[in-house]
């Protein structure tokens, strides 16, 4: 049932899940392999990234990061954890123009769609 749902997500874009102890089951249609995550994402944690979700501190470093590319609905969000559930979302956007985040020391994660490219810019 709905009800027994604890987090959801819809994407097309590459994704990080903690799947909790007390978790009942984990479920997915149309998303490939999945594998333990134990290595970065990028080249090195000031290299540019695209569309996906991405550790804070492994993958990307925190700092401001601006895309290239908000021409179809860039969504972006600063997360405190892979659980998939909203209170995880510490700050988000959807805009047609380019973003400029600032990814905070504490954020756990990174995750973005349809944005370009993202570069360090301080």
């Amino acid at each position: 049932t709905l009800d027994e749902i604890i987090a959801n997500n819809f994407t097309s874009t590459r994704q990080i899940v903690s799947v909790a102890k007390s978790d009942a089951g984990f479920s997915t249609d149309g998303c490939g392999t999945w594998t333990l995550d134990n290595y970065p994402l990028t080249v090195s944690p000031t290299s540019e990234f695209g569309d996906g979700m991405y550790k804070v501190g492994r993958d990307i470093a925190a700092g401001r990061w601006r895309n290239n590319d908000s021409s179809q609905d860039c969504y972006w969000e600063r997360l405190s954890g892979f659980g998939g559930t909203l209170d995880e979302i510490i700050a988000n956007n959807v805009s047609t123009s380019i973003q400029t985040v600032d990814v905070a020391p504490g954020d756990l994660g990174f995750s973005a769609e349809d944005c370009g490219t993202w570069t360090k810019i301080g």
